[in-house]
């Protein structure tokens, strides 16, 4: 019994080296392709466990090498069930992770272009505030310069009023007082000739007399009274012009009238 163990023991040793060589082939293989199911040997056990006998019914002699092989096989089946099982919930695992980053990316870019758009928004806000500031701004200085130019214009009307008035005024005060002069030159003139005519009457009625005094002294009342006639001066109601009366600028009103 211990020399068939022994036998036992070294065979098992062997098929197990040999399965473990195969085990890794195929372990590499399917790391090749990828995560590809092989069933295959699920077949082939299912087909091994229908056939072989019961383990109870008879003794050792009928021993069949088969059994612990399957046995062996099974377990590496279930091994390799378990290492796929687990390479499928690494996969789905890396893959849940991808989807996960990919969202979180997808996020990150949702709320980077959220605060651009919020940040331009609020920019653009500022602008339209400082620019509504600066038109107002604008506007008041226009305002402001406006009413300056208003009041620097009416402020040069008036005195370019004032001083035409009192241009006015002086021409009219020149005018005037030619006026006075050459009416009183003319008054002269003609006081002149008058007092000339009136003495070279005079002078012609005394040569008259003279020359006429035979005649006249036969009728003397009648000479007499031509000599007083002629005697007497002539008088010339000539008064000189009275100064015109000063008014005032206001009264003469507006030289634009």
């Amino acid at each position: 019994g211990s020399c068939r163990s022994r036998t036992r023991r070294r065979g098992r040793s062997r098929r197990r080296r040999h399965r473990r060589r195969h085990r890794d082939r195929r372990r590499r293989h399917r790391r090749r392709r990828r995560g590809k199911k092989r069933r295959r040997s699920r077949s082939r056990s299912r087909k091994r466990r229908k056939a072989k006998p019961d383990s109870n019914s008879g003794d050792a002699s009928t021993y069949s090498p088969s059994q612990p092989e399957d046995k062996d096989s099974e377990s590496d089946e279930e091994s390799e069930r378990s290492e796929d099982k687990q390479q499928a919930a690494k996969e789905a695992a890396a893959k849940a992770t991808e989807k996960a980053l990919a969202q979180a990316r997808k996020a990150v870019q949702d709320a980077i272009k959220e605060e651009e758009a919020r940040q331009r928004v609020q920019v653009e806000e500022g602008v339209l505030a400082v620019q509504a500031e600066v038109e107002q701004e604008i506007a008041a200085r226009l305002s402001d310069a406006k009413e300056k130019l208003m009041a620097e214009k009416a402020s040069r009307l008036q005195e370019a009023e004032e001083r035409l008035d009192q241009v006015f005024a002086c021409r009219l005060q020149d005018a005037t007082a030619n006026i006075r002069k050459a009416i009183q030159a003319n008054v002269d003139e003609g006081r002149k000739e008058l007092e000339a005519k009136a003495q070279k009457a005079l002078q012609d009625a005394r040569a008259k007399q003279l020359h006429g005094q035979a005649p006249s002294l036969a009728t003397g009342r009648s000479s007499a009274e031509s000599v007083t006639v002629y005697d007497r001066k002539p008088c010339i109601a000539i008064q000189p012009l009275q100064p015109l009366p000063s008014r005032n600028l206001s009264q003469l009103g507006s030289w634009r009238g």
